[in-house]
Formats: structure tokens, sequence, C-alpha cells
């Protein structure tokens, strides 16, 4: 039976890496290991070099200057050789600092997106807020755009809140600003601008086509088979002429104003 010295092996496997490493350096070719390369290959040559005064027989005078010599000429390579291995410490610390730096300017701005996300996203509906559609209205009526303004208010709501509580009120608001989402157009705004009020800002739909969207939306809400209530919204619909100046204010208290109106129609029966 072969029995294993496994503490002789692990040392001739250390020593054996030892040297693949000490060989891997001395051949390396990056530019900053030059001066640690050139050291060692100096130091190995110093070392053969120093080894001849045993071979030879120097004066003695002649032995002394070579001993200074020689050990001048290694500390200033030796100096050289710190000073050189301090510039690679502290070149790895730069590099150290500015990935640690990258990292927060990057966990900074996630931060940033997710206040932001808070700021522009409704986190109930995930509708815009009042806040983005307000921006976005601004910028249209800079630009002079064409703009379309759909004021909506969910019917019933409060009734809702009152006999089916919160949870479905807030599952009535999902479903309507689902339903509208669903219909829109990839350029045009759903934003939720208050408890149960909503705004479609567009500037690809004209006034009609968003009356007809909207009152097929109502449609198909009526099929929704919600328990206890029929879910629908009344809605108004006003349009800024394009590249004419209009009030943004006049321009939502007119869809405001419309709203109501389809909101009187609606509670009389006749929508």
């Amino acid at each position: 039976m072969y029995y294993i010295d496994y503490d002789s092996f692990n040392e001739y496997a250390v020593e054996k890496k030892i040297f693949a490493d000490w060989i891997t350096l001395l051949t390396s070719d990056e530019k900053r290991f030059n001066q640690l390369i050139f050291f060692e290959w100096y130091a190995l040559g110093y070392l053969i070099f120093d080894s001849t005064s045993c071979v030879f027989v120097l004066p003695y005078s002649l032995l002394s200057v070579f001993l200074i010599g020689s050990c001048i000429l290694l500390m200033i390579q030796f100096i050289l050789f710190l000073a050189h291995t301090h510039r690679i410490i502290e070149k790895a610390h730069y590099e150290a600092e500015y990935y640690r730096l990258e990292e927060e300017r990057a966990e900074h701005v996630k931060r940033q997106m997710i206040l932001q996300k808070l700021a522009y996203i409704d986190g109930l509906t995930g509708a815009f807020t009042r806040r983005y559609a307000m921006e976005m209205l601004e910028s249209m009526q800079k630009d002079g755009l064409e703009v379309t303004v759909a004021y909506i208010d969910v019917n019933g709501l409060k009734k809702v809140n009152d006999t089916l509580g919160h949870q479905e009120g807030d599952r009535y608001l999902k479903l309507i600003a689902d339903s509208l989402n669903e219909s829109l157009n990839k350029s045009d705004i759903l934003s939720r601008i208050g408890g149960d009020e909503f705004m479609i800002v567009s500037n690809s739909a004209e006034k009609e086509g968003l009356e007809s969207m909207l009152k097929k939306v109502n449609e198909l809400l009526g099929t929704a088979g919600r328990e206890g209530y029929r879910p629908s919204f009344s809605y108004g619909v006003v349009s800024a002429p394009h590249k004419e100046p209009f009030d943004l204010e006049e321009l939502l208290r007119e869809s405001d104003r419309r709203m109501y109106v389809n909101k009187m129609q609606f509670k009389r029966g006749n929508v």
C-alpha cells in the first residue's frame, strides 16, 4: 500500500505555484510591471556578479570598492523599485476610488429615476400624474402643436366606496385607467389629476375621434359585470387650433365644463 505524504505534496504545490507566478511576472508585457521586472532581473544579475568574488581572488581594496559600489547600485535600484511600487499602489487606489464613485453615481441615478417615477406616475392606477400632464401641455403649447384634451370624471365612485368599500373603489379606478390606456395611441397621455378625475392629452387625435373612442370604452365598461354597480365615466373633449396660440387654463376650463354637461346627461339617463 502506498502512503501519500500530503504535507510534502502541498508544499510542492505551493512552491510550484509561486515559481509559476514568478515566471509569469518575469515574462509579463504590462508596462506597469516594467520596473518590477527590471529590478528582479537586476537582483538576479547582482547575485550572479557578486558570486564571482568567491571564484576569483581579488585584492582587498578592489573587493571593498566592488562590494560598496554594488551595494550602492542595489540600493538605488531598490529605491526606484519602491517608488514605482508606490505609484502602482496609488494608481490601484485611484482606480478603486473611481469604480466606487461610479457605483455611487449609478445608485444616485437609480434613486433619481425612482423619485421621478414617483413624481410622474400614479401609484394606484399607473397613469401619469397631474404634474406630468401639465408639463406636457405647456410644452405642446410652447411648440405650437395641435392639442386635444379630454377631461374625465368617474361616475359613482363615492357610492362604490361607501357601499362596497375603498378596495373596490380602487379596483374601479384601475379598471377605468386600464380600459382607457388600452384604447389610446402610444403618443397620448392619460393622467390622474384628482381622486376620481382623469385627463387625456393628445396631439394625434382630433376631437371627434377622441370622443368616439371614449364612447366605445364606456360601452365596453358597461359589459364589465361588476357586482353592485355599472362602471362608466363622464367626459368633455376640447381641441386647440393647430399653430395658433391658446389659453391653457381656458382649454382646461372648457373641457371641465363639457364634462359636467355630459355628467348631467348621464344622471338624467340621456347618455
